[in-house]
């Protein structure tokens, strides 16, 4: 699992969300089930500095699906493809799909900043100006 996530939140699926958790970075299920492919679900939050982030496949997955909330992500990955969009639990999300994907693989997510991260910044920015000119007519007044 990436660093610095917040959040995590076990879902339902074909495993009970209660055996699933996070521990050491690492997400396990602690639950017996019959031989198949299993469904199962979780959700985190990852701080915008985490972007772009990139994560190696530790093993070949026979089916791997990626799903991004955040309307302009990007995957980039040779085996996964663009499956138009997933809904689930109220949430859209654009879904990516791969079907055998080797071991080693780089899985490179990137979110552009947003334009209301790009307006906080100059809030932020014009606030710190109009205090320094506050400062500085206060100094001349002083003065």
């Amino acid at each position: 699992m990436p660093r610095n996530l917040t959040g995590f939140t076990p879902s339902a699926g074909d495993v009970s969300a209660s055996s699933l958790r996070l521990r050491d970075g690492q997400v396990e299920l602690l639950a017996p089930f019959a031989p198949g492919v299993k469904q199962l679900s979780f959700t985190y939050t990852l701080d915008a500095r985490a972007f772009p982030l990139e994560i190696t496949l530790d093993r070949p997955n026979a089916l791997l699906e990626v799903l991004l909330e955040e309307a302009g992500a990007q995957v980039r990955s040779p085996s996964l493809r663009a499956q138009g969009s997933a809904t689930t639990q109220g949430r859209t999300f654009k879904r990516f799909l791969a079907q055998n994907a080797p071991q080693g693989e780089r899985v490179r997510i990137e979110v552009p900043s947003t334009a209301a991260a790009a307006r906080s910044t100059v809030v932020i920015l014009l606030l710190v100006v109009l205090a320094l000119a506050m400062l500085v007519a206060l100094w001349v007044a002083y003065r």
